[in-house]
């Protein structure tokens, strides 16, 4: 089981990889209110107030599920904050 889990990590970290070398910029993002918000650092925002509601449904569902959507999360800052 572990070693399943740890080939789906690594097959994550290469498409993940593969994302970040292929896109530059991020297009504009639509706040709460309906704005388009293009400064990085405000759509990071959004992204963090966003991505833990996802967390917190999958919680119930898978543990595994979990793990892959905190390390998006940290790749998702990683790519707004270059």
């Amino acid at each position: 089981m572990a070693l399943v889990q740890s080939d789906n990590l690594g097959k994550f970290y290469r498409y993940a990889n593969g994302r970040m070398s292929g896109r530059k910029s991020i297009p504009p993002v639509k706040d709460a209110a309906g704005n388009l918000i293009t400064d990085k650092i405000s759509q990071a925002n959004i992204f963090n107030r966003y991505l833990p509601l996802c967390l917190h449904v999958m919680m119930a569902t898978s543990h595994s599920l979990l793990v892959v959507l905190t390390l998006l999360m940290v790749v998702v800052m990683w790519i707004f904050l270059q």
